[in-house]
């Protein structure tokens, strides 16, 4: 559409010249100088920026009421911890555990806490600070960022809450309980039976993948947009590896998070998506029903 629009605007502009010349040649102007520059021709947006578009529309009310209710659903629970979370049900057996996780069992990797909780904090504002560079190179504005945050971040409250139901719901011993001296004080801990799935590998995932959805939308042309898929995919997988390294998830925790986290940042963005290209149908037969949903890529 815009090369269409590029195209008629060139033909019109080149039948404009050619009359004016037939005019000037008919009728000369004295009062126009032969030396009068031409005004200059803006130069060409670099190719990867060419065909920029502002990717996302919000509804305040509709996206209003999903933060408040995720925010309630995510952080209500949290202070309810105490009550919710029954204790002494460990020190538990290792044996009960399957085979990827048993060997990961009270593993504890000294000096990795501290990176791995900095770069929590680090990945998860990254899409965000990256997307207002991008925002600035691409000749947006403002508002334009804005709404791109309020999407990112509205995955990362989604991806909360649903955490927070599932941890909840499964109530899973972290790894350092498992062969866990009876006396230790993490046995009285809530926290230490929350395990499944690693919130913070979750949150990493979706603010990684909603920032590589905003970018490959914006630029849906660019090469540049597998490069911050493979940049962001290299960082949540290292990421990720962290978290059991350090002994508070079990790998299936991690894996977990990390299907569940891009879920949500691919699916929040796509849903504020100003055409979403998904094409949804249904199909009956005797046996039964089929729902198909179709991503459109171009």
């Amino acid at each position: 559409m815009r090369r269409m629009a590029r195209g008629v605007a060139v033909v019109l502009c080149a039948l404009t010249l050619e009359a004016g010349v037939a005019a000037a040649q008919a009728v000369p102007s004295p009062t126009v100088p032969a030396s009068t520059p031409m005004p200059a021709v803006p130069p060409a947006p670099p190719a990867w920026r060419r065909g920029a578009r502002r990717p996302y529309t919000l509804n305040p009310l509709v996206d209003g009421a999903v933060l408040a209710a995720t925010a309630s659903l995510w952080l209500g629970p949290e202070f309810m911890h105490h009550e919710l979370v029954p204790l002494g049900r460990c020190p538990c057996d290792p044996s009960m555990l399957n085979d990827l996780d048993r060997s990961t069992a009270g593993i504890n990797v000294p000096n990795v806490a501290v990176p791995s909780n900095v770069a929590t904090g680090l990945l998860i504002m990254a899409p965000v600070v990256f997307d207002a560079f991008d925002v600035w190179r691409s000749h947006g504005s403002m508002p334009e960022w804005i709404e791109d945050s309020l999407v990112i971040g509205e995955a990362l409250v989604v991806g909360g809450a649903l955490n927070e139901i599932v941890k909840l719901t499964f109530q899973r011993p972290r790894p350092g309980l498992y062969g866990v001296d009876p006396g230790a004080a993490s046995l009285q801990d809530p926290e230490s039976y929350l395990s499944f799935y690693s919130l913070s590998a979750a949150e990493v995932f979706t603010a990684l993948a909603a920032g590589t959805m905003t970018f490959a939308l914006r630029h849906p042309h660019s090469p540049w947009r597998w490069v911050y898929l493979g940049a962001a995919g290299l960082l949540a997988s290292g990421f990720g590896v962290s978290r059991f390294l350090l002994g508070k998830h079990f790998p299936s925790d991690v894996l977990t998070a990390a299907a569940v986290g891009t879920l949500v940042g691919v699916g929040i963005p796509l849903l504020h998506t100003r055409s979403v290209p998904l094409t949804l149908g249904a199909a009956a037969g005797p046996g039964g029903a089929m729902l198909t949903a179709t991503l459109v890529t171009r």
